[in-house]
């Protein structure tokens, strides 16, 4: 009984640790951030951070809003609901990486 209590808290623990070093792993290309952006630039509200001069800078060179950009699944971009979550993701990340500068 012990044995299987023990196995079960170190699977439990692997499989924490492991959840905390994914995210570090997923590696965003400049193709996905490109392909991406191209998608992007089809709707409106995009558009409007683009003509934005310190929202562009940061798209253009700032690597965490290019991270979030590139992480965006591209297949999903057609999808209403899926444009949203990642409308409301970009605008969390510029809003902070703005409180950064400033």
């Amino acid at each position: 009984m012990e044995t299987v209590c023990l196995l079960l808290t170190l699977a439990l623990i692997f499989y924490l640790n492991i959840g905390f070093f994914i995210p570090s792993l997923i590696n965003v290309s400049e193709e996905d951030i490109g392909e991406n952006l191209k998608h992007l630039k089809k709707h409106q509200w995009f558009k409007n951070y683009l003509s934005n001069e310190e929202h562009k800078k940061l798209i253009v060179h700032n690597k965490n809003v290019r991270k979030i950009i590139g992480g965006l699944k591209t297949r999903k971009l057609e999808r209403e609901p899926y444009l949203l979550r990642c409308q409301k993701k970009i605008n969390k990340i510029l809003i902070k990486e703005l409180n950064n500068i400033t």
